[in-house]
């Protein structure tokens, strides 16, 4: 029965979604669902979203997602995107490279809905190329998350690490040809339709170099506090926020005039309270499934089958990244369950799980950064499905053949 309402609980907030209902709120009636399915109860229940309301991770998660958005604003209002750009296009030119390369280099704050932010670039961006909403929004959050496989300070790959027993450094390398698959089959089919945008002559690289840092000064500074100083993610975007506030001010203007009117122009604005309720309907969905045990129980079930333990592995990872829409909950779910099962080598499962935990992530419709390019960009999950095929194939198909020549090896 519990994995009955899970079904159903998906089914709901997908309908809603499409109905336009505030995902946070959907995945809340979804977590009922579950609930009632799997006969927590009502004090169970209440339980579930007392703990999920009060928890820390609820409360840093929002809070960072809340002063993302309002960084993303905020340099969008200074005209700190535009420079980024413009310097970007300098540097790489107006195509591909340049759409590449944004979500990318934002893709290293590695917090949920951390998208939200290249979000803007991106439209901006592509919309000089002639690309349509779902393209961006495909483009967006692809070319953020592909990389993670092989970026050392991705916590699912540090997770993964943890739970095997296996270097990151091999991890990495298996993953690597899955990386670099994905990436050329993306470059040929999510830009099908672009303008080709000319490269302006007599470019100065080196001012173009330092507009480009002058620009992501906030980025680069909540960067190095949260991952170099270890400042706490918040603070760091904090920060990030005052020098955002402080940058690109004119030459001669009053600061105090110019920085008391970007604080009444754009720091209510920019408060978006609808990515909160998002992050509130995720935890508390997380929490349920979690209290109810359905997962952990339907894993052991399909155990208990005897179906080969790689595709039972495979599966588990990529359902629970679909449901969960989170990678380390997959990852934490499905290597306990199914890595005790392999006798001999382990590698080739490891990094099917991995890379079907991080496929499910992706394409998850509880994906906070799915949902937020989304609604960004105003377009449906279909819409992006489409784009998304080719790379996501391409990373199974890749992944199928290395696992294969490690199992024989």
């Amino acid at each position: 029965m519990g994995i009955l309402g899970v079904a159903l609980s998906l089914f709901l907030i997908i309908y809603l979604v499409r109905k336009n209902i505030n995902v946070g709120w959907a995945m809340v009636l979804g977590a009922i669902v579950v609930s009632i399915f799997s006969q927590m109860g009502l004090s169970g229940t209440f339980e579930a979203f007392k703990t999920a309301t009060l928890s820390n991770n609820f409360i840093n998660l929002a809070l960072v997602v809340f002063l993302i958005s309002l960084l993303g604003y905020i340099m969008k209002m200074t005209k700190a995107l535009d420079l980024m750009i413009s310097s970007l296009f300098g540097l790489l030119g107006g195509g591909k490279l340049l759409l590449m390369a944004i979500p990318s280099l934002i893709g290293l704050l590695t917090v949920p809905g951390g998208a939200i932010l290249s979000a803007p670039m991106v439209g901006e961006s592509g919309e000089k190329m002639g690309l349509l909403n779902y393209q961006k929004a495909a483009i967006n959050i692809f070319f953020r998350h592909i990389w993670y496989p092989i970026y050392p300070l991705y916590p699912a790959l540090l997770l993964a690490t943890s739970l095997t027993g296996t270097s990151e450094t091999t991890i990495m390398l298996m993953s690597f040809p899955v990386v670099f698959a994905a990436v050329i089959t993306a470059m040929n089919t999510m830009f099908v339709g672009s303008q080709v945008v000319k490269k302006e002559k007599n470019i100065n690289k080196s001012e173009a170099l330092l507009k480009l840092v002058q620009s992501m000064l906030p980025l680069i500074a909540t960067l190095v506090l949260a991952l170099v100083v270890k400042v706490p993610f918040p603070l760091s975007v904090f920060v990030g926020i005052v020098l955002a506030l402080f940058n690109l001010i004119d030459e001669g203007s009053n600061i105090l005039d110019v920085l008391i009117h970007r604080i009444k122009t754009m720091i209510l604005p920019g408060v978006n309270f609808k990515m909160v309720i998002s992050v509130y309907g995720i935890i508390v969905f997380g929490e349920v499934l979690n209290v109810s045990g359905v997962l952990s129980d339907f894993m052991n079930s399909m155990v208990s089958l005897g179906l080969p333990i790689g595709l039972l592995g495979v599966i588990s990872a990529l359902l629970t990244g679909l449901i969960t829409g989170s990678n380390t909950a997959s990852l934490g779910i499905s290597v306990p369950v199914f890595l005790p099962l392999i006798e001999h080598n382990p590698l080739p499962y490891i990094l099917l799980i991995f890379m079907a935990s991080l496929l499910g992530y992706i394409l998850s419709p509880m994906h906070l950064c799915l949902i937020l390019t989304k609604d960004h960009f105003k377009c449906q999950y279909k819409e992006m499905y489409k784009y998304f095929m080719p790379p996501v194939l391409a990373m199974a198909i890749v992944t199928t053949v290395i696992a294969l020549i490690l199992m024989y090896i």
